[in-house]
């Protein structure tokens, strides 16, 4: 049993299954998040993930001139700009995309994210949605107070040009001391992925309204099949 089945396995047991499940007490082992020894450098860590998620996309690049461009410049223009940040990713989603995001993670804010540890297996991350930010956090410490468990990677969705151009641009801002860059990728999809594609959507609400009825395994093995596989440390000579 890992930690995804323990949380559901704990959110079943929970009367109030909602926003206040995971309030519920529970533990799971020391080895579900490798770098927890790092806790206090995460805690300072959140800080900038919070600062930054919060961020106007005028902040980040000069608005007014983008809007001068069609759809598919932006998208290039969004892309590359992150593609020389380090610790930062970019995603864009078309106005259906986010039309069902935004509506189904109203409605089912939470969701469990696995993310691949190598020979190690697997570690979980809980994301919750607040309005347009998700805040991705190690699922153990989510369950001991997600009131005050450091987020590694935070999603920022921007919707300023959702109206003139049909496009949302999202940024995931990681942790880089915990996520790589290619992991944060990966996660930023998935977690996009999870709430615009029914089928899998209907796995997500099932673990917020009939968490009894949540396939975890079929759930977390779709999730890692999809997932591009992370760079190998090569062998200490």
């Amino acid at each position: 049993e890992d930690a995804g089945e323990k949380f559901v396995r704990m959110l079943c047991a929970c009367k109030r299954v909602r926003m206040q499940a995971w309030r519920c007490v529970g533990r799971t082992s020391a080895s579900v998040w490798p770098l927890q020894a790092r806790a206090g450098n995460r805690r300072h860590m959140s800080v900038e993930l919070l600062t930054a998620a919060n961020r106007k996309l005028d902040d980040i690049v000069k608005l007014d001139l983008m809007k001068g461009e069609d759809a598919g410049k932006i998208v290039a223009i969004w892309m590359e700009y992150h593609a020389r940040k380090e610790g930062v990713v970019a995603g864009v989603l078309s106005r259906p995309e986010f039309d069902a995001l935004a509506f189904r993670s109203a409605k089912s804010p939470l969701c469990l994210l696995p993310v691949p540890q190598g020979d190690q297996g697997h570690t979980v991350l809980a994301s919750q949605f607040q309005g347009l930010r998700a805040f991705l956090t190690p699922l153990d410490q989510y369950r001991q107070d997600p009131s005050t468990a450091p987020p590694v990677m935070a999603v920022a969705l921007h919707t300023e040009l959702l109206d003139s151009k049909s496009l949302v641009l999202a940024r995931g801002i990681a942790d880089r001391g915990v996520l790589p860059a290619v992991a944060a990728t990966n996660l930023l999809r998935e977690l996009v992925f999870a709430y615009v594609h029914t089928p899998t959507y209907k796995g997500v609400e099932a673990l917020n309204s009939t968490p009894n009825a949540f396939d975890w395994d079929a759930f977390k093995e779709g999730s890692l099949a999809r997932w591009t596989p992370l760079p190998v440390a090569p062998p200490a000579p």
